[in-house]
């Protein structure tokens, strides 16, 4: 009981740091996929250099951020739930509803967000490589791309996000049953 209190405990931090850490992530907003008028081509031409420095600083800052919260979210299936789940086995107590959600949160991490996170690097690496000087029109398409491929990235963490919450829900009704049924 004393080691499932500290998993208890050490789950909610990871919750806590990820609800903080995420939403960051979501700062662009999603925008249909549109040709660009030829007063967006000039508005593009005329920043271009705050514009390239603009991509290039977003694609340092959001790099390690991705990473960390990338490594959050495997931290709290690798280390907490799956062990967890292990331990509720290993004790024949049942955990059905905990494993479940444990193993819908492992598939949306490895289908949903691991996806979106490496098409939204890819999309802005894309991105970074096109003049805006000679390429204007390509460059705006290309930053609706990489916009829409960012909400995607999003959407995904959200999805995640809601999944650990819903574990730890779980997990406080599986605790609650357990101590009711010890007594």
């Amino acid at each position: 009981m004393k080691a499932m209190r500290s998993s208890y405990k050490k789950f909610s931090v990871i919750i806590l740091i990820a609800a903080v850490l995420l939403p960051v992530v979501g700062i662009g907003t999603a925008k249909a996929l549109e040709s660009a008028t030829t007063e967006q081509i000039e508005l593009v031409k005329s920043r271009c250099t705050q514009l390239e420095s603009s991509l290039n600083q977003l694609e340092r800052s959001d790099a390690l951020l991705r990473n960390n919260i990338g490594n959050s979210y495997l931290t709290i299936s690798q280390k907490l739930m799956i062990p967890l789940n292990q331990r509720i086995a290993a004790n024949q107590l049942d955990g059905v509803q905990l494993l479940k959600i444990s193993a819908e949160y492992k598939k949306t991490y490895d289908d949903e967000f691991y996806v979106s996170y490496k098409n939204y690097e890819i999309a802005l690496s894309e991105t970074l490589k096109i003049d805006c000087r000679s390429e204007p029109s390509e460059l705006y398409d290309s930053i609706a791309v990489t916009r829409e491929e960012r909400t995607k990235l999003y959407e995904a963490s959200q999805k995640i996000i809601s999944l650990a919450k819903e574990y730890n829900e779980e997990f406080k009704n599986f605790k609650k049953d357990v101590l009711k049924e010890a007594s």
